[in-house]
């Protein structure tokens, strides 16, 4: 849902500093802004105080991007977002000179993820739809399809040996779907992670097969010792071809060629928002953004060293959307739709609550304190 936020302050500010400036040369309009040093965030789409639909060909960084999510960057480094639009939604393109392209591509998506030549659109809330779209000619196929309204179901559940789960299975199954999470693992097939964490291979023609082996159940068991509830909250690639889940109660590697491993989180970390989203660094280690919502502000990004060790990143305080100063805190500040990696390692991410895309390059130095 978009909001209209009050700019009254941010105008009577405004008015002041051109009151008292001696400069008369307004600042040059830059519509593909750039990080220049570690550290460094840049708003690349959106602009916070617009309450209007996107225009196709206008300026992102001068258009609306509110979202209720998703976002993923294509290997040739084009970024690709929710926003909102009408009724219905769009999927935005941000071009290399700084314009929108607006795609409209059926159903709107709350996840992204993009292969060579096609980006996956995965809806999750009120039934389960997965479509692969090609980037050349906007063609959809589609691998899944449960509770779409006016179109019939287009899925079949079924065990590792590819037989059909029975029907009280598939009923229980069903309770799950919602909030399921969507990674390309490395051989470029999609994965679907299923609410409690349960993965499916997504085999097309409607077909989503189990994937879980005995080491990921183990460590499934592993972050949930006392039968609580995990509920995956995000997941993404490991950066080597492998997945990451992770829930409220820690999260799971599943390496490509290795034994799925467990890291379960502080009881501390339990008691606060979930991070909501998951990137891997060259190191191998992963990056945990969100954590935040509106009665917890203080932001807590994490990162989870190889070990498993857990790191509290000390990137600053919170920041409202009217405080944006390029900072780390800015990032850490955001509540994520989706977060995507640029060919030169910098991080794009969609901030929900500020209806932001930025472009942000991490710290060098990832140092913290052990999370408690």
């Amino acid at each position: 849902m978009r909001c209209l936020r009050s700019i009254a302050a941010t105008t009577a500010a405004a008015s002041l500093l051109a009151a008292c400036s001696t400069d008369h040369h307004p600042a040059r309009f830059e519509p593909t802004p750039r990080p220049g040093r570690p550290g460094e965030a840049v708003v690349i789409a959106g602009e916070y105080r617009v309450n209007r639909d996107p225009k196709d060909g206008e300026f992102a960084v001068r258009s609306s991007a509110y979202s209720d999510g998703g976002l993923a960057v294509t290997a040739a480094g084009r970024p690709y977002f929710e926003v909102a639009f009408g009724e219905q939604g769009r999927i935005a393109r941000i071009e290399r000179d700084g314009r929108l392209t607006l795609l409209s591509l059926g159903e709107l998506p709350d996840q992204l993820a993009a292969d060579t030549g096609a980006l996956w659109l995965l809806r999750s809330v009120g039934g389960l739809s997965l479509v692969r779209a090609s980037l050349s000619d906007l063609t959809q196929t589609v691998y899944a399809r449960w509770r779409s309204q006016g179109k019939p179901d287009l899925m079949k559940v079924t065990n590792h040996d590819g037989r059909p789960f029975g029907a009280a299975e598939q009923a229980a199954l069903s309770r799950d779907w919602l909030g399921s999470k969507l990674v390309l693992r490395g051989d470029g097939v999609p994965i679907l992670v299923n609410q409690k964490g349960a993965l499916f291979e997504a085999r097309g023609g409607g077909e989503l097969r189990a994937w879980n082996s005995g080491d990921y159940v183990m460590a499934l068991r592993a972050v949930t010792p006392t039968g609580g509830d995990f509920t995956v909250t995000a997941a993404g690639s490991d950066g080597r071809g492998g997945l990451v889940v992770v829930g409220r109660t820690g999260l799971i590697r599943v390496p490509r060629e290795a034994p799925a491993s467990a890291v379960p989180f502080p009881e501390s970390a339990r008691s606060q928002p979930p991070w909501t989203a998951v990137t891997s660094m060259q190191d191998g280690s992963l990056l945990l953004l969100g954590g935040v919502d509106a009665s917890h502000r203080t932001p807590r990004p994490v990162l989870v060293r190889s070990d498993g060790s857990l790191l509290l990143l000390n990137w600053g305080g919170p920041k409202w959307c009217d405080q944006f100063d390029g900072t780390s805190a800015a990032v850490a500040s955001a509540v994520p739709g989706g977060v995507g990696r640029l060919p030169n390692g910098d991080l794009v991410l969609s901030d929900k609550n500020c209806g932001r895309v930025y472009e942000f390059r991490p710290p060098s130095n990832m140092d913290g304190r052990p999370y408690r």
